[in-house]
């Protein structure tokens, strides 16, 4: 299981969770960008799925990233179940990629851990009503086309960090000095005026 070493449900505790709470079949969701663009949200069943999504399936991420090496992406782990008729969806996000560093502009590797539940809601409506004040569940409409791979990418995206920066004494910072003395060219028009 790739969240060994995160506070995370095994295999067993999600399937007797899921059992428990939920009266529909449970579903297994592979973990790639063609199985994640279209989830049905409003199927009589209950999804869960683990696996490996590399950074260049994210395009606006990818957009983001200072640069990319083989091992750069993003675990995910998936459960949904159904309370009080309504499906929630819990996503465990771990992994990691490069950025650039807003001092010495050289490329960072930021690694993220991101936890969501969202919750399904039927209308718009009813999503605007939705508690606000909950950071860690977040209201969606429910629907046959539900994009979970834009959503995994929209909470990576929200987790990155404003001014990503390296640790104090890491950056490797350009000598200002070698800038200064290079000729000024203006110099020269200066003496023409004369």
């Amino acid at each position: 299981m790739m969240f060994d070493n995160v506070n995370s449900l095994n295999e067993l505790q999600i399937v007797d969770r899921m059992k428990q709470n939920s009266p529909y079949p449970i579903q297994s969701l592979e973990i790639n960008p063609s199985s994640l663009l279209r989830v049905d949200m409003l199927a009589p069943v209950s999804y869960q799925g683990e696996g490996f999504i590399q950074l260049a399936d994210f395009p606006r991420l990818l957009a983001e990233s200072a640069s990319v090496s083989p091992g750069d992406g993003f675990d995910c782990q998936i459960v949904s179940l159904h309370r009080d008729g309504r499906p929630f969806m819990e996503v465990k996000i771990r992994g990691r990629m490069a950025i650039a560093c807003q001092r010495c502009l050289d490329p960072m590797a930021l690694e993220l851990e991101i936890q969501k539940t969202y919750v399904f809601l039927r209308t718009e409506v009813e999503a605007d009503q939705f508690p606000m004040d909950r950071d860690d569940e977040e209201a969606m409409v429910a629907s046959t086309h539900f994009n979970l791979l834009e959503a995994i990418e929209d909470e990576i995206l929200l987790a990155l960090p404003h001014a990503p920066k390296h640790p104090v004494g890491q950056c490797q910072l350009r000598q200002i000095g070698a800038d200064l003395e290079k000729p000024n060219p203006f110099k020269v028009l200066k003496n023409l005026k004369k």
